[in-house]
């Protein structure tokens, strides 16, 4: 009797079941929705740099370090920073413009940044606030992209006062939302989710053509971080850079609208090459001469040259440098020459160089630069104890290394790096001296943890 009624249970248990199984999807999905429906989780800064005055420094991902060393020039000072992610947490592979490089600074108490700009930074923004957890599902990120913005009201208020937004009259406002990650959303969808928070919090008028401020929440992964553009807005440039993107650069020689490395980039490259003043500078794929303007510009008694085997970039290059020199724009001495020139021919050169700096091409457009050959130019133009920096695609990076390990050169550093959306290693090394032994060269890349060797 008993054996009969425990059968029947499991019997009826077992149909119960089955009959469950076509709604399993959707209570799966309402659990996942419950779940990820918990607020974000706010990023615990450290106490020196949480001031009344802290600011988000956008810079190229792989080159943190050198964007830290110009803004301590700048403000002639060491200045508390901290990385978005912190680097022992930062992913070796990123995708897209929303992994680019994130400072967080504190200044002290009537302290301003340079009213020039920061050297290599892309932009500036007074932090808002920054936060983790977010879900990938649409329905749930967006609810908890406005219920956090929604909440931020004395933190608005706060990062109001680090902007040029007019203190006479409330704002108008645009929702910026630059974001990549595997997310079930895109940054149009998300940027009504940040502007309702606003509007629920501040009484500020959402306008996204003449704004007064722009707010830009950037999006990698499960990280988001909130600012207030500290750009001057004029009326030509409002509205110049769409809400999806990272903000546009500008210098005054550069004429084309073309694709090209971002200034910053370049500036912070020229650092990592340690370029002083009296050097002389080649770029093997100078493109729209981007790099050797950058140096002449920024360092006196700088001889640079920019070279590429295309007709149309050398043109633009030359006329990026013809504008230079009109507005007298260069550094005292410092001079600017275009060559239409293959890297393959720099091999059979009698020229030397005190550093080289250039983007390797990445093979969309054009064909990836072959190693063999590149690495034969250098070894004809770079002088003994010059530097070499490389912005490498990633399939390679692993070539060029091994070139490197023979007795001509040392000092061989890489970084993982992310240069106009595209993930990249950023390459240093320096051409041998003499005086450098090879059990010294190899002791630094067992150091750096690349064994290859």
């Amino acid at each position: 009797m008993i054996l009969h009624r425990r059968i029947s249970e499991r019997r009826g248990r077992c149909l119960l079941g089955l009959a469950v199984l076509p709604f399993l999807p959707a209570l799966v999905r309402d659990m996942a929705l419950s779940c990820s429906s918990v607020g974000l989780q706010r990023l615990m800064l450290p106490t020196a740099v949480t001031a009344d005055r802290t600011y988000l420094l956008l810079c190229t991902r792989g080159l943190e370090d050198q964007a830290e060393a110009l803004l301590r020039k700048a403000l002639h000072r060491d200045v508390p920073t901290w990385r978005i992610p912190p680097p022992h947490q930062a992913p070796r592979v990123s995708e897209g413009h929303a992994a680019v490089g994130k400072l967080i600074v504190g200044l002290k108490d009537g302290e301003d940044l340079p009213p020039e700009g920061l050297p290599g930074i892309i932009h500036t923004y007074a932090l808002v606030d920054a936060a983790t957890n977010l879900s990938d599902d649409k329905e749930a990120a967006l609810e908890q992209l406005c219920t956090w913005v929604s909440g931020l009201s004395s933190e608005f208020v706060r990062a109001l006062r680090l902007t040029p937004a007019s203190a006479d009259r409330e704002p108008t406002f645009r929702a910026s939302v630059v974001r990549d990650g595997d997310h079930g959303f895109t940054s149009e969808e998300a940027m009504p989710a940040v502007g309702s928070g606003v509007c629920a919090t501040m009484p500020w008028k959402a306008d996204m053509k003449t704004y007064d401020i722009e707010v830009t929440a950037i999006i990698h992964r499960e990280a988001v971080v909130l600012g207030l553009s500290c750009a001057k807005l004029g009326k030509s440039r409002r509205g110049a850079t769409q809400p999806s993107k990272l903000p546009r650069e500008q210098r005054p020689w550069h004429l084309s609208d073309t694709r090209h490395l971002r200034f910053s980039t370049a500036r912070l490259l020229l650092e990592l090459a340690a370029v002083t003043s009296g050097d002389r500078l080649l770029d093997l794929c100078g493109g729209m001469g981007t790099i050797a303007l950058e140096a002449a510009c920024c360092f006196a008694d700088i001889r640079a040259v920019s070279a590429d085997v295309s007709k149309r970039a050398c043109r633009r290059a030359a006329a990026n440098t013809g504008v230079a020199v009109d507005l007298k724009l260069l550094a005292a001495g410092s001079s600017v020459e275009v060559l239409e020139r293959h890297v393959a021919e720099w091999a059979q050169s009698s020229c030397e160089f005190d550093v080289v700096v250039s983007e390797l091409p990445f093979g969309v457009s054009i064909s990836i630069l072959d190693s063999d050959v590149l690495l034969a130019a250098l070894q004809r133009v770079v002088c003994p104890g010059g530097r070499v920096v490389l912005v490498a695609p990633c399939s390679e990076a692993p070539r060029i290394e091994r070139h490197t390990l023979g007795d001509d050169w040392c000092d061989y550093r890489r970084s993982d790096g992310n240069v106009g959306g595209t993930s990249v290693h950023i390459l240093f090394f320096r051409r041998s001296d003499g005086k450098d032994t090879k059990r010294g060269r190899a002791v630094l890349r067992v150091c750096m943890g690349i064994c290859i060797m």
